[in-house]
């Protein structure tokens, strides 16, 4: 019974690729494929693995056992798929500080297939996942805030929709829509529900109108407020006009 005898050369160092190859793959596939890979020892390789806190390889092997491979396009009988390379393709999960900060940009604002464009190397799983762990969310406007904006824009008023958002922030507080030509004015949409101190809520200071509207005017900001009432009542367009005569 012949075996298949793996050239290993002598090395210490781990480079960074074979790093990743270990973490995508160990535990997942048998110790043999790995070392194919990358040119390791099985003690080498079991080693690196407990220093990473990786999880032990597939225990058995025994006779009927077999374990999916997860290397893409590998085949059982140590050939590869037409069309498909020996090595896998490894994923890094660290972001750099430019890809951060445009995601930060463009979140919200690109289709998945735009930002995938932006970042090239990231699936749109991987980017989901990390704009959830940045605590960033899609800017998507309520109905009283598109139909003030469709407004706007019948009116042509130069105010752009932030959202709410992270993006802009005036002394911790955040307004729908601010001036997009640099003047200080901020405008609100206030939910009578979620704003009104007439109904038996627990409402914050700085949802009441006057208090939000101080807070503003401290740091040279107007803000001017419209409730959602007003916003969608049939009348919407003259309050719109008449308390913004820009």
């Amino acid at each position: 019974m012949s075996s298949e005898c793996i050239y290993i050369p002598q090395r210490d160092e781990w480079q960074d690729r074979e790093v990743q190859v270990l973490k995508v793959n160990y535990g997942r596939v048998k110790v043999v494929e790995i070392m194919k890979l990358i040119h390791r020892s099985e003690s080498s390789i079991n080693t690196k693995a407990r220093a990473l806190g990786l999880k032990s390889p597939l225990k058995g092997f025994q006779k009927g056992h077999k374990p999916k491979n997860s290397i893409k396009g590998y085949k059982n009988n140590g050939s590869f798929k037409k069309g498909h390379t020996p090595l896998p393709r490894v994923h890094n999960p660290y972001y750099s500080k430019e890809e951060i900060v445009l995601m930060k940009q463009f979140w919200g604002k690109l289709s998945p297939s735009e930002m995938m464009k932006a970042l090239p190397n990231r699936t749109w799983k991987g980017i989901s996942i990390k704009a959830s762990r940045l605590g960033l969310k899609a800017i998507k406007p309520t109905t009283p805030e598109k139909r003030f904006l469709s407004i706007c824009q019948t009116l042509k008023l130069p105010l752009k929709y932030v959202g709410n958002s992270n993006k802009f922030i005036v002394a911790r507080l955040k307004p729908d829509f601010i001036h997009s030509e640099g003047r200080k004015l901020a405008v609100d949409i206030f939910g009578v529900y979620w704003h009104s101190p007439l109904y038996a809520r627990k409402v914050t200071a700085c949802r009441f109108l006057e208090t939000r509207k101080s807070i503003f005017e401290k740091h040279g900001w107007k803000l001017i407020v419209f409730w959602d009432t007003e916003v969608m009542s049939s009348k919407a367009v003259e309050i719109v006009k008449e308390r913004l005569s820009l």
